[in-house]
């Protein structure tokens, strides 16, 4: 009787101890499955990011916005995200540095890790980048970089949610001059500027964003081919060479 007792309880032991990592391998495949990063490996996560720039911009979008709605709460992409926006078009597909849709709106994410002083330029679509040897270059302007894949994501949407282009200067070494669109911030704005678009009302009867309904209809546009991101930039490559 004894035994019996004393194998039930070793039985149950086991079984209640596999039932956490059944929910912690299930929630891992979810959540990546949803475009989310694992919540127990940093070291993880920045293999998904083809610089240390956009780690950066990404660890500080998750650490406000958790803040902001809550864990969970939220749709934020992990490492490039490659729509498929045009077909039958030399380059039918756009990337994405990173995707966040929220209760107070959807944010196509551009990380730039430019190490200078930018300034607006006479050029339409274009900024300024001054370096500190003083030499300058002409570069399209992020938010213009943009504007293709935020409209192709506000066809996507109600006509009154609040879709937009944000521009992100991750290099310690990034200044902003004045004259710039107010979307275009440097790392150490991001948390100010999210917090300042969560209390602005957004117009219409719904007023926020509703994460399912705007998952669902842009992720099925994803690109899910292995080498995705590449393909991509082959095809953007080729498309300035003609």
């Amino acid at each position: 009787m004894f035994k019996m007792f004393y194998w039930l309880s070793v039985t149950a032991g086991l079984m209640l101890g596999l039932v956490p990592i059944f929910y912690y391998f299930k929630a891992c495949v979810e959540r990546d499955r949803m475009g989310f990063s694992s919540p127990y490996s940093r070291a993880e996560n920045a293999k998904n990011f083809s610089n240390p720039g956009e780690h950066s911009v990404y660890e500080a979008l998750k650490q406000t916005v958790d803040t902001l709605v809550g864990p969970g709460r939220y749709f934020l992409s992990k490492g490039s995200l490659i729509l498929k926006h045009a077909p039958g078009r030399p380059v039918p597909t756009c990337e994405i540095d990173h995707l966040l849709i929220c209760r107070f709106g959807i944010f196509v994410v551009e990380t730039k890790d430019w190490a200078g002083a930018i300034r607006p330029s006479t050029r339409n679509g274009e900024v300024v980048v001054r370096f500190a040897n003083g030499h300058e270059e002409l570069r399209r302007s992020p938010i213009s970089q943009s504007a293709s894949k935020v409209a192709f994501i506000k066809r996507c949407q109600p006509a009154d949610w609040r879709v937009e282009s944000l521009a992100v200067f991750s290099n310690p070494k990034a200044s902003l001059t004045s004259g710039l669109p107010k979307n275009m911030v440097l790392l150490s704005e991001l948390e100010s500027y999210l917090r300042a678009k969560n209390e602005e009302p957004m117009m219409g009867e719904m007023r926020y964003v509703d994460k399912e309904i705007g998952m669902g209809s842009i992720l099925p546009h994803r690109d899910n081919r292995p080498g995705a991101a590449q393909i991509h930039r082959v095809a953007v490559q080729h498309a300035r060479e003609r």
